[in-house]
């Protein structure tokens, strides 16, 4: 399994310096993408891209939430450098509004959620009826551009208020693979460094997909995992699930080819190593919607 975080942007709309950051931008995602679409379709893998609804919506309907939020505190904080960009003209990196279209286009990939506005459920003053104008805001959009959105991937992993899910037409989610905070993220370093990383069972309970690994994003302390050390942890994972009969699953962020040293090698490599088991037929390359129906 392949999930793909796709925000652009929007993932990181609470960090002023990215209003100065120019790499993450309309031609550069667009290329990432290319090369994403283009390396799964040779090795004959599938992936469940979850955008997030402002990213793929576009500047008029951004603008447009952006008014409806108004006088709401968790959303006014959380859109504050978004709404900068926007009144500045600085767009560019904030939207792929033909994401979903290439998707749908391929008949191959899943396109599931990532949040509306990518506000993590777990902010300060988030509260269930937070919880359902996020959820409804996607479902709107959804249905206004006839997009099928049945899977969710909750922003920066933070799993609350599952129990609303099924309103709103999400029958699925990614699990989270553990807390947050510094401690947690020296430990995920670290863990890059270990070979003998293990599948997960296939998901037993209804509407949960395993958590999956994170794939090295080669920037800061992180560049300094060497890349073949990285594909050997993976290989070992997918050589577990093919013995035990479990679920390789591995997710990222596509800008992160952009910003990440020598990603584009790192990830070309992965996916190669990941198609070499689809081909022997060893391994079957799924969506969420593949694992579970609801």
């Amino acid at each position: 399994m392949i999930s793909l975080d796709c925000e652009g942007k929007w993932g990181m709309a609470d960090d002023p310096r990215i209003l100065e950051d120019d790499s993450i931008n309309r031609r550069s995602l667009q290329e990432a993408y290319d090369m994403l679409l283009r390396l799964l379709q040779i090795h004959q893998l599938r992936a469940t891209f979850a955008v997030v609804g402002l990213y793929v919506a576009g500047y008029e309907r951004t603008l447009e939430h952006l008014n409806l939020v108004k006088g709401d505190t968790c959303h006014e904080s959380w859109l504050k450098i978004p709404k900068r960009a926007m009144t500045t003209g600085r767009h560019s990196g904030w939207f792929y509004e033909d994401l979903p279209l290439r998707i749908a286009n391929s008949g191959y990939h899943e396109l599931a959620s990532h949040g509306f506005s990518h506000l993590p459920f777990c902010s300060e003053g988030f509260d269930e009826s937070t919880a359902m104008f996020e959820l409804a805001s996607m479902n709107d959009l959804a249905r206004d551009r006839g997009w099928d959105i049945e899977s969710m991937v909750f922003p920066r992993n933070e799993v609350k208020f599952t129990n609303l899910l099924t309103r709103y037409g999400i029958h699925r989610y990614r699990l989270r693979s553990g807390a947050g905070g510094p401690l947690v993220r020296l430990s995920s370093l670290i863990s890059e460094l270990k070979l003998g990383m293990k599948s997960e069972a296939v998901p037993t309970r209804s509407g949960c997909i395993p958590a999956g690994v994170f794939l090295n994003w080669r920037s800061g302390a992180r560049r300094l995992i060497p890349q073949q050390v990285t594909i050997e942890r993976w290989r070992n994972i997918l050589e577990h699930a093919k013995e035990n009969d479990q679920v390789a699953h591995i997710w990222f962020h596509p800008h992160n080819l952009i910003t990440g040293h020598r990603q584009c090698e790192l990830v070309t490599e992965l996916l190669t190593v990941s198609g070499e088991f689809v081909r022997r037929g060893t391994l079957q390359s799924s969506t969420f919607k593949d694992v579970q129906r609801g």
